[in-house]
């Protein structure tokens, strides 16, 4: 039963609300899928770059390397999911290649009955994919999945650690408290978590004695409840949710650094910029013609002022304004100025996490940018915020995983709004 308001007179009753998702089956799309021109392009690893040393797809990482179940299907379908909440305007449909919709629900279903019972279909067909599917062709295909991607929220709701930033602990990778996490500049191996100790904590939390005693171990591991997905031969929770850059860069750490940067350059005797000037400038800038559906919107003085107030920008938007604002401020900055310095290691960190390819010898050189980054940012202006930390552990990710730009919700997004 679920409370809901009536449209036409207001009122709140209790109405029966029938729980269902609607479901396309995996296996379904893999029988469509092996007839794409490009799929021998995505599921053979013979055909990226040989070279070991760049990092440019996930069959180069360290995951890749030690799974058992790769080693012996090398050709596996390797598969991400995507979770998000979205509001659908159309019909669903399926519009990008390798992008497909493979459930839908109700956000008060998942509130009724559960994440993992809404998983289950999923969950049933990437069992039998990882045993392997012979297809109408006589094709036998092997796959399962490689990621859960998706925002903070989302992975967190999936995965069964603490939805939100209030918990003691909110980091996914590690065992980092509040102290810390507002604090650390590079990563600590002793504090990461590890299966082992994830399959133990929900252990201890499922024989809790109490609903009180298991709150109370819930807030001390950042652990909610076990995934169901760890049911799966080559799924394992602790590593499988790899970093965000979408979230994490665009709408996280450029949003509150361009915004700081703005108020220094707008403050003191002899302002460097002012709103007026940098809306106009940046309307009249020549962009290249991918660029144009990306132009910023305007800038309020109301979204610069404030330690809450936010810059808003989409992240696509987020993301060329922070690459823009070095041509268009960089003559007029000083060379000596340390919130500009700032600014540009920043920048430098998104380039090289974006690079569809990195280098392995380039892997120490960001973190030691990271490590610049994350000191610099805390003398200037305060303690990090979580999405600021989750980069300490960017290096190690994109070891284990390739390049993260793989995993980049961007494109699961844009194909919501097609919806």
């Amino acid at each position: 039963m679920r409370r809901k308001r009536k449209r036409k007179t207001g009122l709140i009753k209790n109405m029966f609300i029938e729980n269902s998702v609607l479901y396309n089956p995996i296996i379904s799309y893999i029988e469509k899928l092996v007839t794409h021109p490009d799929f021998e392009k995505v599921t053979d690893p013979s055909l990226f770059d040989p070279n070991e040393d760049v990092l440019d797809s996930f069959t180069k990482g360290e995951r890749f390397k030690k799974s058992k179940f790769f080693k012996k299907f090398p050709r596996a379908l390797r598969i991400q999911l995507y979770y998000d909440e979205f509001d659908p305007c159309d019909a669903i449909a399926t519009k990008a290649d390798f992008i497909c919709l493979v459930a839908l629900c109700n956000a008060n279903t998942i509130k009724d009955v559960g994440i993992d019972i809404v998983m289950q279909p999923i969950l049933n067909d990437l069992k039998k994919l990882e045993k392997g599917i012979r297809l109408k062709s006589g094709l036998i295909i092997h796959g399962s999945s490689i990621s859960v991607n998706g925002d903070n929220l989302g992975t967190h709701c999936i995965c069964g650690f603490k939805e939100g930033f209030t918990a003691n602990h909110t980091c996914h990778h590690c065992m980092v408290d509040q102290d810390q996490l507002h604090t650390m500049t590079r990563e600590k191996k002793d504090l990461l978590r590890t299966s082992e100790q994830y399959d133990k904590q929900v252990a201890e939390m499922s024989a809790a004695s109490s609903k009180k005693k298991r709150e109370e171990l819930s807030t001390k591991f950042g652990v909610n409840r076990g995934c169901s997905l760890n049911e799966l031969q080559t799924f394992k929770v602790i590593g499988s949710v790899v970093a965000e850059t979408m979230h994490d860069l665009n709408e996280g750490c450029l949003n509150v650094q361009v915004r700081y940067l703005f108020s220094h350059l707008m403050s003191g005797e002899k302002p460097i910029m002012t709103l007026d000037w940098l809306n106009e400038v940046l309307a009249d800038f020549d962009y290249e013609y991918s660029e144009i559906s990306s132009k910023s919107s305007l800038i309020r003085k109301s979204h610069v002022e404030g330690k809450e107030s936010k810059l808003h920008q989409n992240s696509s938007q987020m993301c060329q304004l922070a690459m823009t604002i070095p041509l268009i401020l960089g003559p007029h900055v000083p060379d000596d100025d340390l919130h500009w310095e700032n600014f540009l290691l920043l920048i430098q960190i998104c380039k090289m996490v974006y690079s569809p390819e990195i280098h392995r010898h380039e892997i120490d050189e960001l973190s030691d940018v990271i490590e610049l980054y994350l000191s610099g940012f805390q003398k200037l202006y305060r303690e990090l915020i979580p999405k600021q930390h989750f980069l300490v552990h960017y290096p190690r990710l994109l070891l284990e995983n390739g390049a993260l730009t793989l995993y980049n919700c961007m494109r699961m997004e844009a194909f919501h709004r097609q919806c």
